[in-house]
């Protein structure tokens, strides 16, 4: 091993074109001299909620096309760009984060006719490829290049559906991260793409039914691709392979309520479609419709939205559901649709201590994936839910992408942790045995570090798991930078997951430290339901005992302590800097919500309110009102605060980092600054090609080096 070590050595790989002299890290983390825009503030702007006056200084900015928010972009992004232009190790991080990501990496094969298709990537291509290769093996073949839709990159192959008999293969294309998607045929007889274009898709799957399709759209919008409008009026239709998207039939609509979501599914035998029905992320509806009836419709299995029930195959004229139903960590029923009433339902595989995450069929049997300490592992069951066998993984880490088909006795999966890649597993169903079937090789010392799980007891009485992943014996002398993450929103499971980008944090004396808090779904519905609406504070107040604790064990200090989070995490970051300003040092959100009054308004935002609450009722307003990071920017010394998004995030309005931004550079005391990233014709970030993530992360290791004064090493092979 070489260590190459900036600002330490003199270093000639990364100092020929510094002025500064290596050898001084005060001349290194010197504060970079910025001049802040100003922009029109309406100081004389409010609602009046329930009698409270609500600022909004910034509302001009939900005016995605105004000429004077373009200009205040632009010169946002010419402010950042010379920002970090001024960070001497910036190139070197940069090569450094390239090298980590330049890894052959693939997803689990899934079989279609006498194939088994996957995705892969070489490494730095900017978008994952579609090949095959046939199952008694030989040459794989490319079938699908994300490359040919664009000229840039910017475009990647969302989903793709297999016909049952394997021939056609539809597939959807998001171009820049957007949430709007294009589905397409393949015609994998003829290796040849289709004409068939389906325009307007979104939040859909792709239900093949015989020589066609079941999917969802909306209508088109009436202010194009950029958009901030509500989503509504969703609706289900069957398009025929070789037909115009203007001849597709109206399967399904409910005209009486606009917000309703439908997500199709059909069976694997091709019998039964089942509709997914949602309006938020807390629970849905399901009707169900026998296809082989000669006049089919719809019957309601569960038509309320309070529990989950998610889809996931069948037994002759049984449906089976994963749900929360009368089981807070879920548990497997089958339903008749005989007799669909809940009273004649029947658990297949009951509520267990830890949480059911998913089932699938495979090999005639149940796959069950757990997840313990949001730690996964698996257990297969027969189909009556009898004599199961655990299949334990080798270390704490993630199941995802399980690939399989009820009738085959071979399946895939892919196992990763904060240390190991995406590594793929061969599952055999006969033998329940599961072999590493490709395992990615990354340009890291992977077994130098180290991943602990600890738990810590609030005040309250909850007792927080918190992963922490080291160098192996790292000093706990209160010294380290440490990165804090979490999410805590939407029932989502925060469990450990592999980033290229975080090992050049942890070669640099780094500690990563994710938090599991409440309003996540680690747990199950109650540790969800634990920080909702007017119990939403408990996030919050998780993240913040998760950041006094790394700093009492003596893990880091203020000074060296940053967060990062996206989406709802960036609101977790949001709150954060407001409400404990003094407690970092450094602060980075992507895509973040923080206009709590306004969300409902723009895209599908009003998918939210289970979590959130809703600012038209006076309790739930006054709730938002009082920990909406927008409108609690105060005059104060925050950390440094490095803000992004994407111009054409059709997930959560760009307008919410816009105005955050403006607000926090306007009340900012201190002498660390507050910066914008906005990517131009980006959506939610879901897709971004390998290049702009680079570019992205890059950023990130350098604001965080530059703010909490740590030189950049690297060891290298």
């Amino acid at each position: 091993m070489k260590k190459v070590i900036w600002g330490i050595m003199a270093a000639g790989l990364f100092l020929s074109s510094c002025n500064r002299d290596p050898h001084s890290p005060e001349n290194l983390f010197k504060p970079i001299s910025l001049t802040t825009p100003q922009p029109f503030r309406d100081s004389l702007y409010a609602d009046t909620l329930f009698g409270v006056p609500v600022p909004d200084p910034y509302r001009w900015m939900e005016a995605e096309e105004a000429p004077i928010l373009q200009e205040w972009i632009q010169e946002e992004s010419r402010r950042s760009t010379d920002y970090f232009s001024q960070i001497a190790f910036h190139e070197a991080v940069g090569q450094r984060v390239r090298n980590l990501w330049n890894y052959e990496r693939m997803s689990s094969p899934r079989k279609a006719g006498e194939f088994l298709y996957y995705f892969k990537n070489s490494g730095l291509q900017e978008q994952d490829l579609l090949y095959r290769q046939a199952l008694e093996g030989g040459a794989e073949e490319k079938v699908l290049d994300p490359g040919d839709f664009s000229n840039n990159g910017s475009t990647r192959v969302a989903q793709i559906a297999f016909s049952a008999e394997g021939n056609y293969m539809a597939f959807e294309l998001s171009d820049h991260g957007s949430d709007w998607r294009t589905i397409r045929v393949y015609d994998l007889l003829e290796n040849k793409l289709l004409n068939d274009t389906l325009s307007w898709v979104r939040y859909s799957n792709i239900a093949w039914s015989g020589n066609g399709f079941f999917y969802s759209r909306y209508p088109a919008p009436l202010r194009g691709e950029k958009t901030s409008t509500p989503m509504e009026f969703h609706q289900v239709f069957f398009h025929r392979v070789g037909t115009p998207q203007s001849a597709d039939q109206l399967i399904f609509a409910d005209r009486a309520r606009s917000r309703r979501g439908f997500t199709p599914k059909t069976s694997q035998d091709g019998r039964y479609l089942v509709l997914n029905i949602w309006e938020t992320h807390s629970g849905n509806g399901i009707y169900a419709m026998d296809l082989q009836r000669k006049d089919p419709e719809f019957i309601p299995i569960v038509d309320d939205m309070d529990h989950e029930f998610i889809f996931v195959g069948s037994t002759g004229s049984h449906l089976l559901f994963l749900t929360n139903f009368e089981a807070d960590h879920r548990k497997l029923i089958q339903v008749s649709m005989a007799k669909p009433g809940p009273g004649y339902w029947e658990d297949v595989i009951p509520e267990d201590a830890d949480l059911l995450e998913s089932v699938s069929m495979a090999g005639g049997r149940l796959v069950a994936h757990y997840l313990r300490d949001a730690q996964s592992y698996l257990r297969v069951f027969e189909l009556d839910g009898s004599a199961s066998n655990i299949l334990t993984m080798p270390e704490m880490g993630t199941i995802s992408d399980f690939q399989s088909q009820p009738n085959e006795d071979r399946a895939f999966f892919l196992f990763e942790s904060f240390l190991t890649p995406p590594t793929v597993y061969d599952l055999d169903l006969q033998l329940l045995t599961a072999r590493i079937y490709k395992s990615p090789k990354v340009n890291f010392n992977a077994g130098a570090y180290e991943t602990r799980l600890v738990f810590f007891d609030k005040p309250d009485g909850v007792k927080l798991p918190l992963f922490i992943t080291q160098k192996k014996g790292t000093k706990l002398n209160g010294s380290n930078p440490t990165l804090l993450t979490g999410v805590g929103s939407f029932n989502y499971r925060m469990t450990p997951r592999f980033d290229p980008s975080q090992l050049s944090f942890l070669e640099n004396g780094g500690i990563l430290a994710h938090a599991i808090l409440r309003g996540g779904g680690e747990y199950g519905w109650k540790w969800y339901e634990s920080a909702v609406r007017l119990k939403k504070q408990n996030t919050f107040d998780d993240f913040r005992a998760a950041a006094e604790y790394l700093i009492s064990q003596h893990y880091t200090k203020k000074e060296k302590l940053a967060i990062v989070g996206t989406g709802a995490g960036g609101l977790l970051v949001g709150v954060s800097i407001t409400q404990h300003p003094e407690l970092f040092q450094a602060a980075v959100a992507y895509s973040g919500i923080y206009d709590m009054i306004r969300y409902p308004l723009f895209t599908i935002g009003s998918k939210w309110a289970f979590d959130f609450g809703l600012s038209n009722q006076a309790r739930e307003f006054d709730y938002l009102f009082a920990y909406s990071p927008l409108h609690n920017v105060q005059p104060a010394a925050y950390p440094a605060v490095l803000l992004r998004t994407g111009d054409h995030d059709d997930f959560i309005y760009p307008a919410h980092t816009y105005k955050f931004a403006a607000e926090l550079q306007a009340q900012l005391t201190g002498p660390l600054p507050v910066l914008l990233q906005v990517d131009p014709y980006a959506g939610s970030g879901t897709g971004k090609s390998t290049g702009d993530r680079i570019r992205e992360e890059t950023d990130l290791l350098c604001f965080l080096f530059f703010h909490l004064k740590q030189p950049v090493v690297y060891e290298l092979k």
